[in-house]
């Protein structure tokens, strides 16, 4: 959990609670120590492949609609393996930051 303000709502809270999610703490100002960024990262390579018309580009009700249903689908073909990947590497991360003394890092 990077602090963000949006975090921090009480929707976002609840939401994260009835869904039995647990928030480990880390600087907003590292997002090397985030696993989340490279699946985000994951995510976004596999939207900017899809056929626009498929995304429903457009301020639209309908293709806001398409928008939300395109990246939910493309979310759930992440396969776990590369989220565990992500999850497995932080020990490796956090080293790479100690051994850079808080300077960027590959990750």
């Amino acid at each position: 959990e990077d602090n963000s303000p949006i975090h921090k709502a009480g929707i976002i809270k609840d939401w994260f609670k009835r869904n039995k999610i647990s928030l480990f703490p880390h600087s907003p100002y590292s997002p090397d120590l985030a696993p989340i960024e490279n699946v985000w990262s994951l995510l976004k390579d596999r939207l900017v492949k899809l056929p626009k018309a498929y995304l429903g580009i457009g301020p639209s009700a309908s293709s806001v609609a398409k928008f939300k249903k395109a990246i939910l689908e493309e979310w759930e073909k992440i396969p776990q393996k590369s989220i565990d990947n992500c999850i497995l590497s932080i020990p490796r991360r956090y080293k790479a930051v100690i051994e850079a003394k808080g300077y960027y890092t590959k990750y």
